[in-house]
């Protein structure tokens, strides 16, 4: 385990190069302990699904002062994958992932961070640019998003 000054667990080593002053990489105590607790009640992990691809992106100034962001960036759709959850709660590609509940999205780690287990019924807030030739506009809606299980590829 890796442990801190106090002599807590705080990671389980998952990786130790040996020749590189034995530098190690660590899965975080409390991913490891929701794993295993995933894996005595189900069997294997269940991760909620969205069905999207998305990136992180800076968002432009004059939309920052619509949203009332403290993050620099956001994350944007680039595709949302038919009947999935994403798509039933409306969501499009181009569309700026602002919130899920109450939770400032800045990143893709941020949605892993708070998506709920499959199932669960959660807020999400997005803007939406629109472009014409008077220039951009946005705006911003509530969803509600239904999350799935995350769909077992074929191999």
């Amino acid at each position: 385990p890796l442990v801190n000054s106090s002599a807590r667990v705080v990671g389980i080593n998952t990786a130790i190069i040996a020749g590189a002053q034995n530098i190690s990489f660590s899965v975080p105590a409390n991913t490891a302990q929701w794993v295993v607790s995933e894996l005595i009640t189900h069997g294997y992990v269940r991760r909620s699904y969205l069905g999207i691809h998305c990136q992180a992106r800076r968002l432009p100034q004059h939309l920052k002062q619509l949203t009332n962001l403290s993050k620099p960036q956001v994350v944007q759709v680039v595709q949302v994958a038919l009947g999935s959850p994403a798509h039933l709660a409306g969501m499009q590609e181009g569309d700026l992932l602002l919130f899920i509940g109450d939770h400032p999205i800045g990143s893709i780690d941020d949605i892993h961070k708070v998506l709920p287990a499959p199932g669960s019924r959660i807020p999400v807030r997005i803007l939406r640019p629109t472009y014409s030739r008077s220039g951009e506009s946005a705006e911003i809606f509530v969803s509600e998003l239904v999350t799935a299980e995350r769909p077992v590829s074929a191999s």
